[in-house]
Formats: structure tokens, C-alpha cells, sequence
């Protein structure tokens, strides 16, 4: 399985059980509710290459908010 394959396994499990009701994300950073949602690493994995799959290094961002915080990606 390669990197790619491996994280969007990872992600979809841990996006499983964090849309509200009606099928939202919330940003952790602005706090609206959307229905896309970036996984964020809090440290970069360019840094912190063994964080990939922590889920504690993780949050749930907006696109704008994504961009705020990550302006080259």
C-alpha cells in the first residue's frame, strides 16, 4: 500500500464519526460548520514526519482556514 493510500485510509477513519447530524465538519480554528473539511497536521509533517497518523497532532480546518495557516499548499 503506498503513503497516499495508507493516509486517505487513515483519514476516512478518522473523519468516520466527526459530521454532526446533518452531515457538517466544524473548523476547529473559525468554528463554522462545512461540508468539506482539510485534516490538518498541527506539526507539519515535514518536521514531524513520525506524527503522520497521530491523532493528536490532527485538527479539522476550512479551506480558508487551511489556506490561513498553510499558504503554500
Amino acid at each position: 500500500m503506498s503513503k497516499l493510500q495508507k493516509w486517505l485510509k487513515f483519514r476516512k477513519s478518522f473523519l468516520k464519526d466527526k459530521k454532526n447530524f446533518e452531515g457538517y465538519y466544524i473548523c476547529e480554528k473559525c468554528g463554522r460548520w462545512v461540508e468539506n473539511i482539510e485534516v490538518d497536521h498541527i506539526i507539519k509533517r515535514s518536521i514531524a514526519p513520525d506524527k503522520v497518523f497521530d491523532e493528536t497532532n490532527l485538527r479539522l480546518l476550512c479551506n480558508s482556514c487551511h489556506r490561513s495557516v498553510n499558504p503554500d499548499y
